[in-house]
């Protein structure tokens, strides 16, 4: 019979390391400037990407929840007649109130 006994126990929760890109798109909208749209050709050019614009938009795509998270940063892409447009709009986290009962 073998019996294992416990070395020891990660307490950390484990966390993503950090995005570059998410970052980069994150620093776009901020509290004085809420909103942005526009193609995805155009925000690669603002975030001075070389990844292809079709890499970029998949990857905002698949991370879109990890940019709202981190960063506060809602991502929208749809396609309208004018073609393919990307908005992204900072959401304003407000703290909890808390009551003090005393």
């Amino acid at each position: 019979m073998i019996v294992w006994g416990l070395d020891h126990a990660e307490n950390e929760l484990w966390k993503q390391p950090p995005d570059p890109v998410l970052e980069a798109v994150a620093k776009i909208v901020s509290s004085e400037n809420r909103e942005w749209e526009g193609s995805p050709t155009e925000l690669a050019q603002v975030i001075q990407t070389d990844m292809a614009v079709n890499r970029l938009t998949k990857h905002l795509n698949v991370n879109a929840s990890r940019l709202l998270e981190e960063h506060q940063v809602k991502y929208e892409y749809k396609i309208k007649h004018e073609g393919r447009r990307i908005r992204l709009i900072y959401m304003v986290v407000e703290a909890p109130a808390f009551e003090v009962i005393g």
